[in-house]
This record gives C-alpha cells, sequence and structure tokens, in this order.
C-alpha cells in the first residue's frame, strides 16, 4: 500500500454529509490524544469500529502520523496490518476507503458548531486537550 493508492481511495465529508454513519470503522494505531475518546466521537457519528479488521469494515481510519509516513514512502504498524489483511484473505475483494484522524476531527468540529451537538463537542475538546498532553 502507498500514499498513492491512499488518495485514489481517501475518501471526504462533503456537503456536511457524514459519510461515516452506518459504516463500520477499522481504527489503525497511533492517534494523537486519546483513542477511548475518538472511538466515542465516532460513535457519536453513528459509526462502529473496531482495532481488527473484519469482512464487514467498510472505511480505515488512519492516525495522522501513518499517513505522514505513507507520503514518505514508509509503512508503520497500521499499513503491515491492512497489507497482511488483505494477503491473507485473497477472496475479499480489496475495497476499503480510507479516511484520516484530522478528517473525521475537522468534520466533527464543524458539525458540532453547526448543529449545536454540545456533548459531542466536548468529547472533541477533551481529546484535543489529550492530543496536546501527550506531545
Amino acid at each position: 500500500m502507498t500514499y498513492a493508492h491512499y488518495t485514489i481511495h481517501h475518501i471526504t465529508f462533503e456537503n456536511k454529509y457524514n459519510i461515516i454513519a452506518s459504516k463500520e470503522l477499522f481504527y489503525g494505531k497511533g492517534f494523537k490524544g486519546n483513542f477511548d475518546l475518538f472511538n466515542q466521537i465516532t460513535g457519536n457519528l453513528g459509526a462502529s469500529g473496531d482495532t481488527q479488521i473484519y469482512p464487514e469494515t467498510n472505511i480505515c481510519v488512519l492516525s495522522d502520523s501513518t499517513v505522514e509516513k505513507l507520503k514518505v514512502g514508509e509503512k508503520d504498524e497500521t499499513i503491515t496490518c491492512i497489507e497482511n489483511y488483505y494477503n491473507n484473505n485473497k477472496s475479499i475483494v480489496f475495497d476499503f476507503s480510507f479516511i484520516s484522524e484530522s478528517d473525521i476531527l475537522n468534520f466533527c468540529k464543524d458539525r458540532c458548531e453547526w448543529c449545536g451537538d454540545d456533548l459531542t463537542m466536548e468529547l472533541y475538546e477533551k481529546y484535543m486537550e489529550s492530543a496536546i498532553e501527550s506531545i
């Protein structure tokens, strides 16, 4: 898997459309903040996620650090996990979409401001604080 592959299969939130609602997410490793908070944020946005990949997985959520490594040709544990899953399950079509940690966080912030979702905004703010504390 390369950065070019990521960009071809990268999905974005357009027109305030929640593209992760009702989707099964695979969470990679290396998120910058408290992962439990991130998991709760995506849950509040209507997605279900896991740290394992399953045939039902729709979207792979990559940490910003994983995306940065891919840009320079490096593969971390997350990319290796995705590649191994694909290589060990040849009967499964490799059609995952990809989205980054920041994509979800930016959508979350905009959505919360737009619709007044104070509960999810509080989770977002706690997540961002946890990211700063981990530096």
